[in-house]
């Protein structure tokens, strides 16, 4: 009897045990929604975004924080998937914000912003071992230092002094070393973005302040043999600083230079709107660019209902203006380009892909996720036809990296309607 008993107990418990794993799969999933090719790739230190990098051997991979790693940036290759174990690549060091730029082809360099606002580099090679650095570069604002990569090599590191306002760019050569002396590109700089086109040209976004006191956007373009840059458009901001949210973002498909910044109002914060100045890059080089503010029209209503399974969702252009959360475009020039933003759904914040083709914002993509909070998002482009994005999110109020890939359209895919 008390055999038969135990056994109906060790049922009951075995029972009790595989209900509670599939209900604990399921509260992960509705949480986390890892359904569509969402990967989570394990526990992060914070909530700052990853960087997504292709090294010049060709590998892509992304460096961040495992939640074992707090004083520590490590590297994980997206040859497998994020399925590997990360590799750490620097130790006791303290960054909030950090960038990657390829070097030579087995090198990378690194540039990270410290808690105490100091601005560091260092280079490493793809066994993960450190060659040079770390080196202080100065004191930077947060979120105000780009990292673009260079020829034969070598990077240039370009950031907004904490002091002066100044916007400064130093050349890094291909051993990691800066050149001693940083140039002094723009005065009274509140915010900018950098990124090279195809030519090798630097460009430079940057948020100004007008002689009237208003601020502009201006766009400057620096030639390849590296004299200094110049002016190249100047649009108004259209709101007080104050309403412009987070970073300016800037990308290039093959005709266009695209510039955008996200601007709220008091009402709903965390709600932005998108402001996207396009540059036609075949102007003559003795003329200017024909520039033109455009926007990212509404997003599809019915998309969540019906959302898309390898195909892009239309973007219909006689639609308002979309709500969103933060923008960033892929490095590097491609054939279209491509952004990741979130938006707000009654399920939580939604990751998505925005495509630019010829100076228009005409398809997006959503990624079947959804967090409590708009995450910090990177985009990286793997070839022609296969995208990769990644983000930090809560789960159970502890941050976790998660990943997100698309292919088998091809980027400049025709488009589908969601309904």
């Amino acid at each position: 009897m008390q055999r038969a008993r135990f056994s109906i107990w060790l049922i009951a418990l075995i029972a009790l045990v595989a209900a509670g794993a599939v209900w604990l799969a399921a509260l992960r999933a509705r949480d986390a929604d890892h359904s569509g090719g969402v990967h989570d790739a394990g526990p992060a230190a914070s909530l700052a975004a990853p960087a997504l990098v292709r090294w010049g051997s060709g590998e892509a991979g992304l460096v961040w924080q495992p939640g074992s790693e707090r004083g520590a940036l490590a590297y994980t290759s997206l040859e497998d998937d994020a399925s590997g174990s990360a590799r750490t690549l620097l130790t006791n060091i303290a960054p909030l914000q950090w960038r990657a730029a390829p070097g030579a082809a087995a090198q990378l360099h690194l540039a990270w912003l410290e808690a105490g606002g100091r601005l560091r580099t260092a280079l490493v090679d793809s066994q993960h071992k450190l060659l040079r650095g770390p080196i202080d570069i100065g004191a930077a604002r947060p979120d105000s230092f780009a990292l673009v990569p260079g020829p034969d090599g070598g990077t240039e590191i370009l950031w907004i002094d904490a002091f002066s306002g100044e916007l400064l760019a130093a050349p890094i050569d291909a051993a990691g070393r800066p050149f001693p002396t940083p140039a002094a590109l723009r005065t009274g700089v509140s915010q900018f973005a950098a990124a090279a086109d195809r030519r090798g040209r630097l460009w430079i976004a940057a948020v100004t302040a007008a002689p009237t006191g208003a601020p502009v956007v201006e766009v400057m373009m620096r030639q390849g043999d590296g004299t200094s840059p110049s002016l190249v458009a100047r649009t108004p901001l259209g709101v007080p600083a104050t309403a412009l949210r987070g970073s300016l973002a800037l990308g290039f498909d093959a005709t266009t230079a695209y510039v955008a910044w996200t601007t709220a109002g008091s009402a709903n914060p965390d709600r932005e709107t998108a402001h996207v100045l396009a540059l036609n890059l075949e102007a003559r080089e003795d003329s200017a660019p024909q520039a033109s503010v455009i926007q990212i029209p509404e997003w599809d209503p019915g998309d969540t209902q019906n959302a898309p399974h390898g195909s892009w969702l239309a973007l219909r252009g006689n639609h308002g203006a979309a709500d969103l959360h933060g923008l960033a475009f892929t490095a590097g020039q491609q054939d279209t380009a491509l952004a990741v933003t979130s938006r707000w759904t009654p399920v939580g914040w939604q990751p998505v892909i925005v495509r630019f083709r010829d100076g228009v914002a005409d398809a997006y993509w959503p990624i079947q996720a959804h967090l409590p909070h708009p995450p910090a998002l990177a985009l990286l482009v793997l070839d022609t036809s296969r995208w990769t994005a990644a983000w930090t999110g809560l789960f159970r109020a502890q941050p976790r990296l998660f990943l997100a890939h698309g292919s088998g359209d091809g980027l400049g895919a025709s488009e589908r309607a969601s309904g």
